[in-house]
């Protein structure tokens, strides 16, 4: 049975919504110990197939009571946040959009792909978000080890690229970024260059990518994710990243686009961040 419990989240910067925290087992039992914090973005779409908008969950609680059972990882308190209307301006990082090479390719993506979703710039206000009024929130009323080292980030898609946003940006908040099946067609020309300059410093951060051979997201989109995942491990590379060690990249070349896929996926994404 799911050991999660949703909370009603009154925002400030952004529109107010769900929020899920999901408990390991033992936390009430074990009332000294705390607990390190994994934060993930499409929090419908973790725990309930109910819930999420593909008619498929990501299976995060028994992904992780199988992990944790057989000691693989170290058991963690998860945060899963609700996406809006808006998840398309909310996941969007902003400061790489300065680019015009990036904002040339939102703009394509949002006006003819994508005609009539809701889009909103709001990439800095949701990272302000999670930092300054949930995070706090968390580790107020849940046992949490509240330090940088023990605080990761995870989401597929969009929710890929504002999570490696969010290490680049605070990164003396974040440690660990979980990102799977990143959206590098939104405006990758300029979004990775800025990632390339940005990343955050190897020796206290961790990067998991991943990829699936089927992504069939976008025109040619299997070759054109793929390749600009290889841009971007050569920039981690460059700035002194270690493959197994920081930095794991892996191509599922029989995967797509989907949360079947990343819920199989997601057992990886603990083991590296939490290792």
């Amino acid at each position: 049975m799911n050991n999660y419990r949703q909370y009603p989240f009154e925002a400030q910067r952004v529109p107010s919504r769900k929020v899920d925290v999901w408990l390991p087992p033992g936390y009430a039992q074990e009332t000294r110990r705390r607990y390190p914090v994994i934060y993930m973005h499409d929090g419908q779409n973790l725990f309930d197939p109910a819930l999420s908008f593909s008619g498929v969950d990501w299976g995060i609680d028994p992904a992780l009571r199988t992990l944790i059972e057989a000691g693989e990882i170290e058991a963690p308190i998860v945060v899963g946040i609700w996406n809006t209307e808006n998840r398309l301006g909310e996941y969007m990082p902003e400061q790489p959009l300065a680019e015009p090479a990036a904002r040339a390719e939102v703009d394509k993506f949002i006006h003819s792909f994508r005609d009539g979703m809701p889009f909103e710039l709001a990439g800095d206000a949701y990272l302000a978000f999670l930092v300054e009024e949930l995070k706090p929130w968390v580790d107020a009323e849940f046992r949490t080890r509240p330090g940088q080292a023990d605080t990761h980030i995870i989401g597929s898609s969009m929710g890929g690229l504002i999570s490696l946003y969010a290490v680049c940006r605070y990164p003396e908040v974040f440690c660990g970024a979980g990102c799977l099946s990143t959206a590098w067609h939104i405006g990758g020309a300029g979004h990775i260059p800025w990632f390339g300059a940005h990343l955050p410093d190897p020796e206290t951060h961790r990067l998991y990518f991943d990829m699936g051979g089927r992504e069939n997201v976008w025109p040619k989109a299997n070759r054109t994710l793929l390749r600009k995942q290889a841009e971007v491990d050569a920039l981690a590379r460059q700035a002194g990243y270690r493959d197994g060690e920081n930095l794991l990249t892996i191509v599922f070349p029989k995967d797509k686009h989907h949360e079947t896929y990343w819920r199989a996926r997601v057992y990886g994404t603990f083991r590296f961040l939490l290792k």
